[in-house]
């Protein structure tokens, strides 16, 4: 067996499995999918889509500057000379090789797809454990500062679902309780807007000087409250030193000859 009969034979794998016009990325569709486009690229001419093959005859879509619509065939051995790329839609996942060697080992050696097995089921534990948590809306306050920090960062203005985002991470979209969530989030993103907090401009939101100065009093408050707190717990501790130290001056506590602060 020579090595063009090797590389046929890998061919023949690809074209088995040969990309419809539409390759669902999402869903239950998605996960299904199981197919590979092969590209050849060509130093002479312009890249091409091996669709089939009749013989040693293989159908082929040429590329016409924007998309792939020129039907054309071409002898296997005609095309050996350019380079083939192989890219594989398998479940949500997609792996691309860059020559024979590369798809021979893959298909061999399975690598590429244990390491997309083992992402997608660490991917579900842990949707399944942030499943199990409770999402909680955040407060006015909170949702001000998110939509502030968004537009600090370079975003103008930004959605309800961009917010849920930047809260929760991605995750939220399939949470049982998304659908709620969302809808109790931008409920409170109209209201803010209402209260001229934020500009509300179709389904995006931007934060308005009033809503930074809100953001700033509040700020303040948790200062002032903060070290009210503490102000609290130092008279506390030193409410108790001052008790013990009164019981010792008084006779009713008797301490170690070494803690003894009466002598």
């Amino acid at each position: 067996m020579n090595l063009a009969t090797v590389k046929r034979a890998l061919l023949e794998i690809a074209l088995r499995r040969a990309t419809p016009s539409r390759i669902p990325r999402s869903g239950a569709e998605g996960e299904a999918v199981n197919c590979y486009t092969t590209r050849v690229f060509r130093e002479s001419s312009e890249p091409l889509i091996v669709q089939s093959a009749n013989g040693n005859v293989l159908n082929c879509l040429e590329f016409d500057g924007n998309r792939y619509s020129i039907e054309s065939e071409h002898s296997f051995e005609s095309l050996l000379e350019g380079k083939f790329e192989f890219t594989h839609y398998h479940g949500l996942a997609t792996t691309t090789y860059f020559g024979w060697l590369e798809f021979a080992l893959g298909r061999i050696f399975r690598i590429p797809y244990i390491r997309a097995w083992l992402y997608f089921k660490r991917n579900k534990f842990s949707q399944f454990i942030y499943n199990r948590k409770k999402l909680v809306t955040k407060q006015r306050v909170d949702l001000l500062k998110t939509i502030l920090d968004a537009q600090l960062n370079g975003a103008n203005r930004v959605s309800s679902l961009s917010v849920m985002t930047l809260i929760h991470t991605d995750k939220w979209y399939l949470h049982p309780n998304s659908e709620e969530h969302h809808h109790r989030a931008k409920f409170y993103l109209d209201a803010l807007a209402e209260t001229k907090d934020l500009v509300k401009s179709g389904i995006d939101y931007s934060i308005t000087g009033q809503g930074i100065a809100a953001i700033e009093r509040y700020e303040e408050e948790e200062r002032k409250h903060s070290e009210s707190i503490a102000s609290q717990r130092r008279m506390f501790w030193l409410t108790i030193v001052i008790a013990a130290l009164t019981l010792v001056q008084a006779g009713l506590v008797k301490l170690p000859t070494l803690l003894d602060l009466t002598k």
